[in-house]
């Protein structure tokens, strides 16, 4: 295959019946849980009566066409719209500039006009004195990357303009390949914690977004799948850090939540980007230490079980759904104590972590007796909970077990029922000691 060298590219020129809107006015982005973002753009259009088409270049490249909603000023009638992405190549620009003049560079430096007649292997071109003469390709230099070749992702709408017009112009649309998630990172100390929020972006759309107002929507939208695929594109990602101050603004819409960033940010094409958008600080945070126990009326022999630990606190503004990472300190030295996932959670929502297995909690549940008849089941079982740490602990046990008038609980330990039909005990655990107790069920069909 044959290559050519370098191309001699000078200022872009401007053919007449084409207008070009570049420069963005004003821009925004609402960034959905399901890969998609929505854009809105505001920019200057100038047309003049002899304007047959306008140009929109710069939109993401994978822009859904069929979202695309745009507002002209009056004077501007819309006939019809394309998407438009020419690679900028030696073969387009051949193509684009036959029959029209280029210039073609000579062995002394200098420069003669022609006309170019044929783009195959060695060009054929018509002088100014009327001779024909062939070259190579990579000898010609063109003034301008003409406009109907569109070398950025572009919307070419074809209208009809009545006057000239200087005016502001919207438009709105929708991209894929563009996501977010929530991050935090809760510093344990005690019974307080600091919680730090961070946004995590994923820019693949094929358009970097400068000076944006950025909002995140919360929920779970509903989008129609679209069969059309966007070209593959190869990248690598890069990794973009922006400070923003803690002050997200928070709205509840439609069933949704709406989270905007109070400044605006950077956004790059093929890059990830992260945004603090959260800071709060001496939460008041209660450890819980539970244990799920089984059935009762099912039980055999002896049964160990897990227990639990979890954080739980309030938050004081509202939480995207995300995973927080739990650090702590052992002897000066930060360590991760665990990992949880927190749904959607609104301002002033109680949020629980569990973290996973407390190492010094040991739980046992052991059938003592059982008695099973027609119409009738009895079971009596001992708990015991062993303390091996060096600090008193509270742990709840729950035992699932209905609570109509034809069930019975009768234990030496004082329970409620939670969460429906669930048997709750609560044990103050002193260090280094064993809890026990024993709870008999009865149930009568």
């Amino acid at each position: 295959m044959k290559k050519f060298a370098p191309l001699f590219l000078i200022s872009l020129g401007l053919f007449a019946d084409t207008a070009m809107v570049e420069k963005i006015q004003e821009s925004a982005l609402v960034i959905y849980n399901a890969n998609k973002a929505f854009v809105h753009e505001k920019r200057t259009l100038h047309v003049v009566p002899q304007t047959t088409q306008i140009a929109y270049s710069g939109v993401a490249s994978t822009i859904e066409p069929d979202s695309v909603d745009v507002s002209f000023p009056k004077g501007v009638t819309l006939y019809s719209q394309q998407y438009r992405y020419d690679k900028l190549n030696l073969y387009n620009l051949l193509e684009t500039y036959l029959n029209k003049e280029v210039r073609l560079k000579q062995d002394n430096n200098t420069t003669v006009k022609a006309t170019l007649l044929s783009t195959g292997g060695r060009v054929v071109l018509q002088t100014q004195d009327a001779r024909i003469i062939t070259a190579n390709a990579h000898d010609l230099i063109f003034d301008s990357v003409p406009k109907t070749l569109h070398n950025k992702p572009s919307l070419v709408w074809n209208v009809k303009v009545d006057r000239e017009i200087q005016q502001e112009m919207s438009i709105d649309y929708l991209i894929d390949n563009i996501s977010f998630r929530s991050d935090y990172v809760l510093s344990l100390d005690d019974e307080t914690a600091d919680l730090t929020g961070w946004l995590t972006i994923k820019n693949n759309s094929g358009k970097t977004f400068t000076n944006t107002r950025l909002s995140l929507v919360a929920g779970d939208v509903h989008f129609v799948h679209n069969t059309t695929p966007h070209p593959m594109r190869s990248y690598k990602m890069a990794n973009t850090l922006a400070m923003a101050a803690p002050a997200t603004q928070h709205k509840a819409y439609g069933g949704y939540h709406l989270y905007t960033l109070p400044s605006h940010i950077d956004i790059a094409d093929k890059a990830t980007t992260q945004v603090q958008f959260l800071t709060q600080n001496d939460i008041a945070v209660q450890r819980l230490y539970e244990v799920h126990l089984s059935y009762p009326l099912s039980l055999h022999a002896q049964q160990k079980a897990d227990v639990v630990q979890s954080l739980v606190f309030q938050t004081t503004q509202p939480l995207p759904q995300g995973v927080v990472r739990v650090y702590g300190a052992i002897q000066e030295h930060k360590v991760l104590l665990g990992e949880a996932k927190v749904a959607h959670t609104a301002k002033n929502g109680h949020v629980k972590l569990t973290l996973g297995n407390n190492f010094d909690l040991e739980a046992t549940q052991t059938l003592l007796e059982s008695e099973q008849r027609k119409g009738y089941k009895r079971s009596l079982v001992r708990y015991t909970v062993k303390n091996s740490s060096d600090e008193t602990k509270k742990v709840t046990l729950f035992v699932p077990f209905s609570k109509e008038k034809n069930a019975k609980v009768t234990s030496n330990q004082p329970y409620v029922f939670t969460k429906g039909n669930v048997v709750t005990f609560t044990l103050n655990i002193i260090p280094n000691a064993t809890a026990t107790f024993v709870a008999e069920y009865e149930l009568k069909k």
